[in-house]
Protein backbone atom coordinates (compact mmCIF):
# COMPACT_ATOMS: atom_id res chain seq x y z
CA UNK A 1 0.00 0.00 0.00
CA UNK A 2 2.68 2.67 0.64
CA UNK A 3 4.39 1.79 -2.82
CA UNK A 4 1.24 2.62 -3.91
CA UNK A 5 0.91 5.61 -2.22
CA UNK A 6 4.24 6.66 -3.25
CA UNK A 7 3.86 6.08 -6.98
CA UNK A 8 0.82 7.71 -6.98
CA UNK A 9 2.15 10.55 -5.22
CA UNK A 10 5.48 10.41 -8.24
CA UNK A 11 2.57 10.36 -10.81
CA UNK A 12 0.89 13.47 -10.04
CA UNK A 13 3.75 15.70 -9.28
CA UNK A 14 5.43 14.84 -12.41
CA UNK A 15 3.44 17.55 -14.37
CA UNK A 16 5.25 20.27 -12.41
CA UNK A 17 8.83 19.26 -12.94
CA UNK A 18 8.18 19.35 -16.54
CA UNK A 19 9.06 22.34 -19.15
CA UNK A 20 7.43 23.06 -22.56
CA UNK A 21 9.85 23.62 -25.44
CA UNK A 22 10.87 26.91 -26.98
CA UNK A 23 10.52 27.68 -30.71
CA UNK A 24 12.52 30.91 -30.90
CA UNK A 25 14.20 31.53 -34.05
CA UNK A 26 16.66 34.59 -34.69
CA UNK A 27 14.94 37.41 -36.25
CA UNK A 28 14.32 41.25 -35.87
CA UNK A 29 11.64 43.51 -34.86
CA UNK A 30 11.08 47.40 -35.80
CA UNK A 31 9.52 49.51 -33.86
CA UNK A 32 7.44 52.60 -34.61
CA UNK A 33 10.55 55.18 -34.38
CA UNK A 34 12.04 52.57 -37.27
CA UNK A 35 14.30 51.29 -34.46
CA UNK A 36 15.47 47.95 -35.25
CA UNK A 37 16.11 44.91 -32.37
CA UNK A 38 17.85 41.97 -33.12
CA UNK A 39 16.94 38.90 -31.35
CA UNK A 40 15.23 35.84 -31.13
CA UNK A 41 11.02 35.90 -31.82
CA UNK A 42 9.16 32.33 -30.67
CA UNK A 43 7.87 31.33 -33.96
CA UNK A 44 4.30 29.52 -34.68
CA UNK A 45 4.31 28.47 -38.44
CA UNK A 46 0.54 27.38 -37.99
CA UNK A 47 -0.24 31.27 -36.43
CA UNK A 48 -1.49 33.20 -39.73
CA UNK A 49 -2.35 36.42 -37.83
CA UNK A 50 -0.78 36.52 -34.86
CA UNK A 51 -1.42 39.61 -32.29
CA UNK A 52 1.90 39.31 -30.52
CA UNK A 53 5.39 37.93 -30.52
CA UNK A 54 7.48 36.73 -27.74
CA UNK A 55 11.15 38.15 -28.38
CA UNK A 56 13.96 37.57 -26.59
CA UNK A 57 17.06 40.48 -27.45
CA UNK A 58 20.20 39.22 -27.98
CA UNK A 59 22.44 39.10 -24.27
CA UNK A 60 19.24 38.59 -22.86
CA UNK A 61 17.22 35.55 -21.01
CA UNK A 62 13.56 36.92 -20.25
CA UNK A 63 10.96 37.65 -23.04
CA UNK A 64 9.11 40.60 -24.03
CA UNK A 65 5.87 40.56 -25.70
CA UNK A 66 5.57 42.96 -28.81
CA UNK A 67 2.33 43.78 -30.74
CA UNK A 68 0.84 45.40 -33.56
CA UNK A 69 0.18 48.44 -31.11
CA UNK A 70 4.32 48.75 -30.68
CA UNK A 71 5.69 47.55 -33.91
CA UNK A 72 5.77 48.06 -37.45
CA UNK A 73 7.48 45.38 -38.55
CA UNK A 74 8.73 40.86 -37.81
CA UNK A 75 10.52 39.53 -39.36
CA UNK A 76 12.16 35.82 -38.99
CA UNK A 77 15.03 35.12 -40.67
CA UNK A 78 14.40 32.33 -43.84
CA UNK A 79 10.96 31.87 -42.50
CA UNK A 80 8.53 34.78 -42.50
CA UNK A 81 7.93 38.24 -42.26
CA UNK A 82 5.13 39.98 -40.94
CA UNK A 83 3.98 43.42 -41.23
CA UNK A 84 1.60 46.23 -39.56
CA UNK A 85 -1.71 47.20 -40.97
CA UNK A 86 -4.42 49.06 -40.75
CA UNK A 87 -7.71 48.19 -42.45
CA UNK A 88 -11.61 48.39 -41.80
CA UNK A 89 -13.74 45.45 -40.21
CA UNK A 90 -17.74 44.79 -40.93
CA UNK A 91 -19.63 45.20 -37.51
CA UNK A 92 -22.45 44.03 -39.51
CA UNK A 93 -24.06 40.78 -38.24
CA UNK A 94 -23.51 38.07 -41.09
CA UNK A 95 -26.03 35.19 -40.06
CA UNK A 96 -27.45 34.19 -43.32
CA UNK A 97 -31.33 35.13 -42.22
CA UNK A 98 -30.47 39.33 -40.79
CA UNK A 99 -29.02 40.03 -43.83
CA UNK A 100 -29.66 43.33 -44.57
CA UNK A 101 -29.84 44.71 -48.54
CA UNK A 102 -28.09 47.72 -48.04
CA UNK A 103 -24.38 48.96 -48.38
CA UNK A 104 -22.89 47.59 -44.96
CA UNK A 105 -21.26 51.06 -43.26
CA UNK A 106 -20.82 49.73 -39.93
CA UNK A 107 -17.34 49.34 -39.30
CA UNK A 108 -14.22 49.66 -37.37
CA UNK A 109 -10.66 50.14 -38.13
CA UNK A 110 -8.14 47.82 -37.09
CA UNK A 111 -4.83 46.67 -36.87
CA UNK A 112 -3.52 43.43 -38.11
CA UNK A 113 0.36 41.67 -38.80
Amino acid sequence: MKLLLKLLVLFLLTPLFLQAQNNYKPGYIIGLKNDTLKGSIEYRADNNNPDHFLFIKAGSTSPEEYSNQNTTAVSIYNLDHFERFTTTVSSASITPGTLALRLDSSYQLKLFF
